[in-house]
């Protein structure tokens, strides 16, 4: 019976800790996408509204991630919008932030501004 029990409290151990590893993995992968969004965000500003700074946001995120959004974050966008108009020197300051780029950053960048010009063109064509 002992033994039962100890090796019950190895696997209880073994599932906390396993849980508690993915749980900060989970949350790096999100900051690492967050930190590498905002970079290209920061190089397609300044922005004069939130419906601006969202579709920067949107093309920041294909030229990194592809064109594939995934649904939830298709309200993360609508809210940074809502977000970006309630202060936008506030959203300015962090723009400002994280305008330091790298070159990889600067090839992401780049190819946002293209989908944007692409975006802007398409409604004339």
């Amino acid at each position: 019976m002992n033994d039962k029990l100890i090796i019950l409290g190895v696997i209880i151990i073994v599932v906390i800790v396993f849980y508690m590893f993915w749980r900060q993995y989970e949350s790096y992968k999100v900051s690492k996408m967050e930190q590498d969004v905002l970079s290209v965000w920061a190089g397609l500003g300044p922005f004069k509204s939130g419906v601006e700074s969202a579709n920067a946001v949107k093309s920041a995120h294909i030229s990194i991630y592809g064109l594939e959004i995934p649904s939830e974050l298709q309200e993360g966008f609508i809210g940074h919008q809502a977000a970006y108009d309630l202060d936008p020197d506030g959203w300015e300051d962090i723009r400002q932030k994280y305008l330091t780029g790298n070159d990889k950053i600067k090839f992401y960048i780049m190819k946002a501004k293209a989908q944007e010009s692409l975006r802007y063109f398409s409604k004339y064509l």
